[in-house]
């Protein structure tokens, strides 16, 4: 990850909000280091980005995408699990079983959102009323997780390192597993800067 003098311009990255939020602002610190010359847009969405249509030069995502002009780099597997704050664990009376958390409020994207469908298929009893409150932004369902209002999925690298909150643990809740990609067009093969930008994230994540 030595400096490039030569390389300058835009790049534009896309990821998820939690990732663009919570993983990415000390790799792009030693990115700004590396390559001063390289002018950075982060666009945090959890909206797919076309890659095709040059919306952003580089994507991080949740998941392999199939289309066959781009090229696909896995960076690491990540793990989500369930977390409350600890204040309102508290206020359950610390549950032990999943039945117990049947009557506990849930943040998701949608009423009836895949949050609700994972649980209930690992045995919870969940409603569209265990989710008074919704919100498709990530970041917004975490700050709302550390206040104390409802239960809701994070990875555990952001999830364990916030001292307000702690992983919801009863028997029988599988971890969620996620595969993070990063993904260009193919003609990073040409584009120096995408290239080098493209290299310098794989070589930061190698170890993660």
């Amino acid at each position: 990850t030595g400096k490039s003098d030569h390389i300058e311009g835009n790049i534009c990255i896309t990821s998820t909000e939690i990732l663009s939020a919570y993983i990415l602002p000390p790799v792009i610190q030693k990115l700004r280091q590396a390559e001063p010359g390289i002018e950075i847009e982060i666009v945090a969405t959890n909206d797919e980005s076309n890659l095709n249509r040059r919306e952003a030069d580089i994507a991080i995502r949740s998941f392999r995408p199939s289309q066959p002009e781009l090229i696909v780099k896995k960076l690491f597997e990540a793990t989500g699990h369930l977390y409350a704050a600890t204040t309102y664990l508290q206020q359950l009376g610390n549950p032990r079983s999943i039945a117990e958390l049947n009557d506990a409020n849930f943040i998701d994207f949608e009423k009836s959102g895949s949050l609700l469908s994972l649980l209930n298929s690992q045995g919870f009893n969940l409603s569209p009323h265990n989710f008074p409150v919704v919100t498709k932004n990530h970041t917004v369902q975490w700050e709302l997780v550390k206040q104390g209002v409802a239960i809701s999925g994070m990875l555990e690298e952001v999830g364990d390192n916030e001292p307000l909150v702690e992983r919801v643990i009863v028997p029988g809740i599988a971890p969620f597993p996620a595969e993070i990609c990063l993904v260009a067009h193919n003609e990073l093969r040409t584009n120096r800067r995408v290239r080098r930008v493209f290299d310098f994230l794989v070589a930061e994540f190698a170890d993660y």
